[in-house]
């Protein structure tokens, strides 16, 4: 997809994530994905750290760091090279 491309409401951009607290304290990510092809309204996903390679939250940062996306276009977009 390129920027032309982007709609904010079909995909996701920073503004469309928050953190809430989870049952037993914990931090959980949200993301509201505003159309998806099952739920045209959108959908949340939710995400904790893991203590393991597999954890998402350290992704997400160490993606944000990388390609330091601006709020007003895809959350996944990555900087040219």
């Amino acid at each position: 997809m390129t920027q032309k491309d982007f709609n904010p409401t079909l995909h996701i951009t920073l503004s469309d994530m928050h953190t809430e607290q989870g049952p037993r304290g914990e931090n959980v990510t949200v993301f509201h994905i505003p159309c998806t092809k099952t739920s045209p309204t959108g959908q949340d996903i939710y995400w904790a750290t893991q203590a393991d390679p597999s954890d998402p939250h350290w992704a997400w940062i160490n993606h944000l760091h990388i390609n330091e996306p601006p709020t007003d276009i895809h959350a996944f977009s990555t900087k040219k090279q």
